[in-house]
């Protein structure tokens, strides 16, 4: 009997775990190829776009939210846009290198879209150059980020076809240099400056929205591999169940007659 009742509680908690495990809706569509080309040249696009619609507001925003003079804006419109390079030197290697070890790209995908929404919030509100200077730094760390993790997305994806998507990156990135700058001046003198951020903020959401909705292909191979045992389980159990419980009665019943 108790052979019995060890078995049925393994059936139960075989049943529980399937149970729990919940396959992701449209987990093939956001595992596609097409979906994770999309979400990284979506990242290297946002990237870039929020860093040309400030060119030519930042000397206006120095001037009239710093209140600095008109001879000292071109050292620190200078100085701002060479300290999102230096973000993004200090924070690509480092990036790299984590990339290389964690076991999920979506997760430092959606933080670096986090630090790149906290720079683009600083530079909105920002009153001082050190809180400019914060922001464009964070904004360079954050694009750090993007490439790094975009680009290792890239190779885990597309093995044989790397080159293709990488072009398609690189269409994306000329895109946001081609026509950032220009929206950024036309927003900027027909609705003013905070029009400006609005619209990188609403890119930044879209932006989250697509990387939440994607799922790598290694998630979406282990979701796929354990369907499938499942689905194998799920087949064989009652043949299998029946047998054990034949056998498991003439055990009782000879174990019986024994005594």
């Amino acid at each position: 009997m108790a052979i019995l009742a060890r078995n049925h509680g393994s059936a139960e908690n075989q049943s529980s775990r399937r149970l729990s495990s919940f396959r992701p809706l449209l987990l093939k569509h956001r595992s596609s190829n097409s979906l994770i080309l999309a979400v990284v040249c979506a990242a290297v696009f946002t990237d870039i776009y929020l860093y040309g619609i400030l060119v030519p507001v930042l000397p206006f925003s120095l001037t009239e939210r710093i209140g600095i003079s008109q001879d000292q804006v071109t050292k620190w419109n200078g100085i701002l846009l060479a300290l999102y390079n230096v973000g993004l030197c200090i924070g690509s290697p480092v990036v790299g290198f984590y990339a290389d070890y964690t076991s999920s790209r979506r997760l430092p995908f959606l933080v670096g879209l986090l630090a790149l929404a906290a720079a683009t919030l600083l530079l909105c509100l920002s009153n001082s150059t050190a809180l400019f200077a914060i922001g464009r730094t964070l904004q360079g760390v954050s694009a750090a980020i993007c490439w790094a993790v975009g680009l290792a997305l890239l190779a885990d994806t597309f093995k044989d076809r790397i080159g293709w998507a990488t072009g398609w990156v690189n269409w994306a990135m000329t895109a946001a240099f081609l026509f950032s700058p220009i929206i950024g001046g036309i927003v900027y003198e027909k609705a003013g400056y905070y029009a400006v951020y609005y619209m990188g903020f609403a890119l930044i959401a879209c932006d989250i929205a697509l990387r939440l909705v994607m799922i790598e292909k290694k998630v979406a191979r282990r979701w796929e591999a354990e369907a499938a045992v499942n689905d194998t389980e799920t087949t064989t159990t009652p043949e299998t169940h029946a047998d054990q419980i034949q056998e498991n009665k003439a055990a009782c019943d000879g174990l019986q007659a024994l005594g």
